[in-house]
């Protein structure tokens, strides 16, 4: 059997990789499903099992790590009655003219979860953010750091392979590449070489994008920028640069954003999920029932998700923590005492991120609690990670859940919060 792929070796992945991979899993290894050959031997099965009634309909999970999304979809169109894609829209962006149903539906959960939470406390829960934590990040230079972390980190070998493929020096390609990669609005633009001219929504984010980027480039970046820029206009010949470039900007918000800052602002997690937008601190009632008109128009037969296999909380936990979004003079005066009192060797955010947690969740196992809360340090990156865990932040942290869940004092004021939001907490949950 021939084999669509070449293997190196695993310890190189992060900076000299030459193959593929799923986002930066290294034996999630991608294979070129624009080649006919590789499509039907990759797809024979689940075909047959749509021809022969068993399937009705398909979900395809990141549509955006394909070469040619618009060029799959057709061909998979003539097989499949019924497809949506995973396709995370950034407010106010729309779904290509894709032959599918629609969308798996985090759009509808970002606008759904948004209407639960009060928006006129987004002023309340700024300032006791930043008197907890001494902090009040902005969400775009979040992301943009995060993304710009990720992106150097993580894929530096991505990086690299779009960087060879454009001319002129590879450092300042690969500098041009990261911070374009970095500042784009959205998860990916849809240029082929096919491509008669490009999509005016992607020119847009790219101009955007570029002229976000510029600034933070010296004179031979920003020389590779206009390079990079030239190529997904269409302007200047370079297919591999660009599809490369475009493969690569879709695993760089997911994890820059979906796995990092989403981690880091815990100010109310109720609104951390994906799809969503920590820009916004709740969403009026209208946008829910404009954005359902827009999509029983175009998109009819859209799923809407209110939970996945990538949402971080279970919507019972989110519904019930929106509820403190109506209450902020009762919750942060709680968060500072429990903080002071408990929260020593931790950051503070971690802390507010544990209370969060039981109170969201409660009664909830320690050791649930502990997982879950190394698992949230770890994506955040800040104090410990997963591929450079520091065992000393790791054991304050899980000191931190064992204090608390000896602390008597601590559970029963935990227990009165939580009598106090459950039922309305059911009720917002109710309309999810």
């Amino acid at each position: 059997e021939q084999q669509h792929y070449e293997l190196v070796d695993w310890r190189r992945a992060a900076v000299d990789l030459n193959y593929r991979r799923f986002f930066s899993v290294n034996d999630l290894i991608g294979v070129r499903q624009e080649d006919p050959e590789v499509y039907g031997m990759t797809h024979a099965t689940v075909l047959r099992l749509v021809a022969e009634g068993l399937v009705d309909g398909i979900r395809v999970d990141h549509i955006d790590g394909l070469a040619d999304p618009a060029a799959y979809l057709e061909r998979l169109a003539a097989s499949v009655p019924f497809v949506v894609v995973e396709k995370i829209l950034e407010d106010g962006e729309r779904l290509p003219d894709w032959p599918v149903a629609g969308t798996t539906g985090y759009e509808f959960l970002a606008v759904a979860d948004g209407v639960l939470i009060d928006p006129t406390a987004a002023g309340a829960f700024a300032e006791g953010y930043r008197d907890l934590t001494g902090d009040d990040p902005d969400p775009a230079i979040l992301a943009l750091t995060c993304k710009r972390e990720r992106l150097k980190r993580d894929f530096g070998s991505e990086v690299g392979g779009v960087a060879r493929h454009l001319p002129g020096d590879e450092q300042a390609n690969r500098a041009a590449v990261v911070e374009l990669a970095a500042h784009l609005p959205v998860y990916r633009t849809y240029v082929t070489e096919g491509s008669r001219a490009v999509a005016e929504a992607d020119r847009k984010v790219i101009g955007e994008a570029a002229a976000s980027a510029r600034p933070g480039l010296g004179p031979a970046g920003a020389a590779a920028l206009d390079r990079l820029v030239a190529a997904l206009l269409l302007e200047r010949p370079a297919p591999e640069a660009v599809r490369r470039f475009q493969q690569l900007t879709g695993p760089a918000m997911a994890k820059g954003v979906e796995d990092t800052a989403l981690y880091r602002d815990t100010r109310l997690v109720a609104r951390n999920e994906v799809g969503g937008n920590l820009g916004r601190f709740g969403r009026p009632v209208a946008e829910l029932h404009q954005a359902n008109a827009e999509r029983q128009a175009r998109w009819p037969r859209s799923l809407l998700a209110t939970s996945t296999h990538d949402t971080k909380r279970g919507e019972d936990v989110r519904a019930r923590l929106a509820v403190l979004s109506e209450c902020p003079d009762r919750w942060w005066p709680l968060a500072d005492r429990w903080t002071g009192r408990l929260g020593a060797g931790v950051d503070p955010a971690d802390a507010l991120l544990l209370w969060q947690t039981m109170a969201g969740a409660w009664p909830l196992e320690r050791e649930r609690c502990q997982a879950s809360m190394q698992k949230a340090a770890r994506e955040a990156a800040l104090h410990t990670t997963w591929t450079d865990p520091d065992p000393t932040y790791e054991r304050a942290l899980a000191t931190l859940v064992d204090r608390a869940y000896a602390d008597q004092p601590f559970l029963a004021e935990l227990e009165e919060l939580v009598a106090e939001i459950a039922a309305t907490g059911r009720t917002k949950a109710a309309g999810l």
